[in-house]
């Protein structure tokens, strides 16, 4: 992706979907613990997120803690209504 590479060493970048394939969550949730600050990202002019995989290792590992808790129905439903899923 161009702009996204770092120059001094190459770093890949993920979207939404991916990690959220990845980790096996809703897009909706990821979206909503990168709009709480719980996972590093970027946003790009056109507003959509992209994660390193580092970001992503870190995130994953404090799930596997239980430091970051699962998000209620109702906190699902509400993502679901903003982002229009």
């Amino acid at each position: 992706m161009i702009g996204l590479q770092s120059t001094s060493q190459s770093t890949e970048y993920l979207s939404t979907a991916e990690v959220a394939r990845l980790i096996g969550i809703h897009p909706n949730t990821l979206r909503g613990y990168a709009d709480q600050n719980l996972i590093e990202h970027i946003r790009l002019p056109g507003g959509h997120r992209r994660f390193t995989r580092q970001a992503v290792d870190e995130f994953v590992g404090r799930l596997h803690d239980r430091t970051i808790a699962e998000p209620t129905p109702a906190q699902i439903e509400a993502l679901a209504r903003e982002y229009g899923e």
